[in-house]
């Protein structure tokens, strides 16, 4: 897949946006969300391992958006697709102990320009499969987990639909586009990273055993997933803990 450049270079608030769908089984979906992301000037669409994508019929919803996808980005799995992300948020109904943060879409929507005066790379926006949405494995990639709030009797929403509420609550605020000459942003290649890290220490540590709580290694994952950590201060911190994980071999 061909790799984006990072924040520094984009034109418009949009820019700083990938809209990432993971393993969406239905191409005419496929186009449904890049006429929405068209209409709202958002441009940066990734497919992560697509099921049969049929780019003639993904046009047929598409209409006049199919050049987000002509030709289109794929990804061969997840963390292909969320690379160079250095924020990726989740969106999904789903939560648990070890989840990050839940929180609704206008709860996440009030952060944004927060976020993107803090970070130097683009932001994912992760929308699962159509079936299923997001699964729980997925789940620990993000920085965030957003639920659009919807009925309790039917709070399954249509992917475009959620594509279009995502992108319409960011198009309501003010949102700064990213300076030139700040330093690059942690990846979310470094925080995968991090996390493989974390699961070997504490394994060869016992610091992790039968007796800790479910919870733990995923909220001390999140400890690092913090937006402001840059890829040198990320790179220090790899080589801290790779240095203590072969100290205990």
């Amino acid at each position: 897949m061909e790799s984006n450049s990072p924040a520094p270079n984009a034109n418009t608030a949009q820019d700083l946006f990938r809209v990432i769908l993971l393993e969406p089984k239905e191409s005419l979906n496929i186009g449904s969300v890049a006429r929405a992301m068209m209409n709202l000037g958002f441009r940066d669409l990734v497919l992560a391992s697509p099921l049969n994508f049929e780019l003639e019929r993904a046009a047929t919803t598409a209409r006049r958006a199919r050049s987000l996808f002509e030709p289109p980005k794929i990804a061969a799995n997840l963390k292909e697709g969320i690379y160079p992300c250095t924020y990726v948020v989740g969106f999904s109904t789903k939560d648990s102990k070890n989840t990050p943060p839940v929180l609704t879409l206008d709860q996440w929507a009030q952060t944004v320009p927060t976020l993107c005066k803090s970070i130097n790379a683009k932001i994912g926006l992760l929308f699962g499969p159509e079936d299923t949405g997001l699964r729980y494995e997925h789940l620990p990639v993000c920085n965030a987990v957003v639920r659009i709030p919807s009925s309790d009797e039917y709070d399954s929403l249509n992917l475009a639909q959620a594509v279009l509420l995502a992108l319409y609550s960011i198009n309501l605020l003010s949102i700064p586009s990213a300076k030139k000459g700040k330093e690059a942003s942690a990846t979310a290649e470094q925080f995968s990273a991090m996390d493989e890290l974390i699961i070997e220490i504490s394994g060869k540590s016992k610091f992790s055993n039968e007796g800790t709580p479910e919870n733990t290694l995923g909220l001390l994952k999140n400890l690092f997933r913090r937006p402001e950590l840059t890829q040198r201060e990320m790179q220090i911190l790899l080589g801290f803990f790779s240095r203590i994980g072969k100290s205990i071999d």
